[in-house]
């Protein structure tokens, strides 16, 4: 391990001290506020107008494409259609009946002007004066001709026309005439003028006369005519400007028109939206979400408080973490459906269980509902996706094998959002184009999860069953130290491991950790491995030529110097737990009694105690229980069940009137199945002893000097089944001497662990 990897390892555990330390009340609450406000503020940004310089008549900096569809109303043009749908509904007319006597006064007073005229110029060849004089009177339609023969026509001729354009007036009249056909009833006059006139002079003059008084009619009904208007224009349909989700809405250096700035801000891309009492509801709407999330975590979920404030943080970050993706997809945009929520619900599974993963699922998949303006079905998509994948990655045993979970995840978003796309009437192959994206979180969700999993596991020191796999490989740094440095305290925990699972197992414990915990219990020993009786081979005892106070702190030094190793190599913290309280407050009763032998005075039996915590959990009262018995029972000599069911009892018992087990939760229900688990994983494993000859110990023993113990001679407990690579399942321990044991038998506990003349095994 080079400088740089053992610093971080440092400083990731100071950190995680450092949090751990905090209040667990004022740490949540603050964790919770942090959640709070960025949720509401990932999920109300899509309401805050766009940085990007977009107006009216200006160019697109960059394409915009449209995040969602969406339909815009074109206020404007829909405007502009109903004046024009107005403008073409015909008026509404009433008759005016003072229209034809007001004519017809006009043209009277006009014709009896011109016969008074008449005899002033009687016997005049100069008719001009006469002519400027009646145009001041005549309609501009009349002409000077048409004066000139009126002033000089007979007699007769002249009171046919008076009569001609009278009766002309009265019989156009009859019918309507309005405004705006006025040129038609003039044709009509024409066609009337030309009939009833005996020369094309007369014909004229009836026609221009009658012309100069013809009007309307009719008058309009403003009343009706504006309620036949405004019926119209309710009838038309608004203009609407639709835009996919996908659809270009812009082009870089695209001009930007009225349409677009519609378009652009039903996007949310420019002009803000909604004020402050949308992001008032949102942020109590992610109070309600961070209330459940952490109230529900912590109902359905122990391991949630056994981390503390380190799982607590981490679960708050994927949440927070996982929403920003699905905002940073959202306003892109790529599309909803690429959001990796399957890679949420695998790593919470793998980290935790199925159940919390899935109220992550949820809580995940609300938030993109809000993200998509309520467009549910994208939730409905995440949460099926979600919560399926759950039961893919509970299978998985290795952690390459999460692509196989991600894979089946894949077909899963494929199959719903096809589905989801088909009943929401979209076309197939816009479904299909839809499903390109669920394929694609589904490959995303897949390598998501390894690669954060690393990351969380390394950081947050975090304990999952496919790290404790990757823990109990015998390959594992910690393990191959252990063995080439202390070979004896390696055998010694392997064997302790079979003891833990099957007990842990018995008990509904955690089998998994209680077998990982005693392989690495006593990774101290590989400090001062000499120290250790199991490793004493060939060597001198040193505890002989240190007095019983030193002895103690060389041995009692084991369990600080692994709790330092397992933090330095990145052990999960469960682990570190069960190695710093696998000897509780237990007392070194053979350095105790060594210095009562000694003739010192004062010596207190507190002052020979292991100053550590007492086991916490049922894993760590496991692993001190199997750490004495076996370390006993392996130095028994001709054991028999009944010895060995002896041990077992004697060594629970005293444990439990030392109070070493008073905080570790264990029922008396337990410690009887313990009990039995331990008897018949024991009998099996002093059943199959293999004698060599020569010797006059059981294979896998060493005498008071260490005696070699000849590999691959160890038999795994209850399973008769040899352990491929180990060097032997050889005694952790050697029997003292009588002189050694202040007159106790060979049953006598206080013989068989750490306080043994050699330092024992424990």
């Amino acid at each position: 391990m080079n400088r740089f990897s053992y610093l971080l390892r440092e400083r990731l555990a100071v950190s995680r001290d450092w949090i751990d330390g905090r209040s667990p009340w004022r740490f949540e609450l603050v964790v919770l506020a942090c959640l709070v406000i960025g949720l509401t503020a990932l999920i109300c940004s899509q309401f805050l107008p766009s940085f990007h310089d977009l107006s009216e008549g200006g160019t697109a900096s960059r394409t915009i494409v449209a995040g969602k569809t969406v339909t815009a109303l074109d206020r404007e043009a829909t405007e502009d259609l109903k004046a024009r749908v107005a403008a073409l509904v015909a008026p509404v007319y009433l008759p005016d009946t003072s229209a034809l006597p007001a004519a017809a006064e006009q043209l009277q007073g006009f014709l009896e002007q011109i016969a008074q005229t008449r005899q002033e110029v009687t016997g005049t060849t100069d008719l001009s004066l006469a002519v400027e004089t009646l145009q001041r009177w005549a309609p501009e339609m009349v002409s000077t001709a048409t004066l000139e023969y009126l002033l000089t026509v007979g007699g007769t001729r002249f009171e046919q026309i008076q009569g001609q354009t009278l009766g002309a007036l009265e019989t156009l009249y009859a019918n309507p005439i309005m405004e705006g056909s006025l040129d038609a009833t003039r044709a009509t006059l024409r066609a009337i003028a030309d009939q009833v006139a005996a020369s094309q002079a007369a014909a004229d003059a009836v026609y221009e006369v009658t012309a100069g008084f013809l009007g309307p009619n009719q008058v309009i009904d403003e009343k009706q005519t504006e309620a036949r208007r405004n019926a119209a224009m309710e009838h038309v349909a608004p203009v609407m400007i639709s835009i996919v989700e996908g659809e270009t809405v812009l082009e870089q250096g695209q001009r930007i028109g009225a349409e677009d700035m519609l378009v652009l801000k039903e996007l949310g891309v420019v002009g803000a939206r909604h004020g402050w009492k949308v992001w008032l509801g949102v942020f109590f709407l992610m109070a309600l979400e961070a209330a459940l999330f952490s109230r529900l975590l912590r109902r359905f979920n122990k391991t949630v408080e056994d981390y503390g404030n380190n799982m607590l943080l981490v679960l708050a970050l994927l949440l927070l973490g996982f929403t920003a993706v699905a905002r940073l997809l959202v306003i892109e945009p790529l599309s909803a459906y690429l959001v990796p929520v399957a890679a949420l619900g695998m790593l919470v599974a793998v980290i935790l269980n199925a159940r919390s993963a899935l109220i992550m699922v949820v809580l995940l998949s609300l938030n993109i509902g809000l993200l998509t303006d309520l467009q549910m079905e994208y939730a409905l998509v995440a949460i099926v996706v979600g919560g399926l994948s759950l039961y893919f990655v509970s299978r998985v045993t290795k952690r390459m094998a999460l692509l196989g979970a991600g894979a089946a995840a894949t077909a899963l978003a494929v199959i719903s959002i096809f589905a989801v796309e088909i009943f929401a009437e979209a076309s197939v192959a816009e479904a299909l184009r839809q499903s390109i994206w669920g394929a694609a979180s589904g490959l995303l969700s897949a390598a998501l999860t390894i690669i954060l999993l690393n990351v969380l596991e390394t950081v947050f020191n975090l304990t999952t069953p496919l790290r404790l796999l990757e823990l109990a490989d015998p390959a594992h740094p910690l393990l191959k130290k252990l063995l080439q440095v202390a070979p004896g305290t390696y055998n010694h925990s392997i064997q302790m491991g079979h003891l833990a699972e099957a007990a842990a197992e018995a008990i509904g414990a955690n089998p998994l950790l209680a077998r990982v915990g005693a392989y690495y219990h006593d990774i101290g020993k590989t400090v001062r491995p000499d120290y250790f009786v199991e490793n004493q081979i060939y060597v001198d005892n040193p505890h002989d030529r240190l007095s019983p106070n030193l002895s103690k702190l060389a041995i009692t030094a084991h369990v600080r110097d692994g709790e330092h190793l397992g933090r330095v190599y990145g052990l999960p913290k469960p682990v570190i737990d069960i190695i710093k309280q696998h000897h509780g407050t237990s007392v070194l009763a053979y350095f105790y009694h060594k210095a009562m032998q000694a003739g010192k005075d004062s010596v207190y039996e507190e002052s020979y105690r292991y100053e550590e915590q007492k086991p916490q959990s049922k894993e760590a009262a496991i692993i001190m229980l199997a750490d004495s018995i076996e370390a006993a029972v392996r130095a028994m000599e001709n054991p028999t069940r009944r010895k060995i069911q002896g041990v077992i009892q004697e060594i629970i018992q005293q444990k439990v009137q030392d109070g070493q087990l008073d905080e570790s939760a264990l029922t008396q229900g337990d410690l009887h199945k313990i009990r039995e688990s331990f008897d018949q994983s024991l009998l099996g494993l002093v059943g199959h002893r293999i004698r060599y000859p020569g010797s006059e110990q059981p294979s896998g023993e060493k005498g008071a000097r260490g005696r070699p113990v000849p590999p691959s001679a160890a038999i795994v407990a209850a399973g008769g089944k040899a352990v491929p690579g180990q060097q032997g399942q050889g005694s952790v321990g050697r029997r003292p001497e009588p002189s050694d044991t202040a007159g106790r038998t060979e049953r006598r506990v206080e013989a068989t662990s750490d306080e043994s003349p050699g330092g024992g095994s424990g």
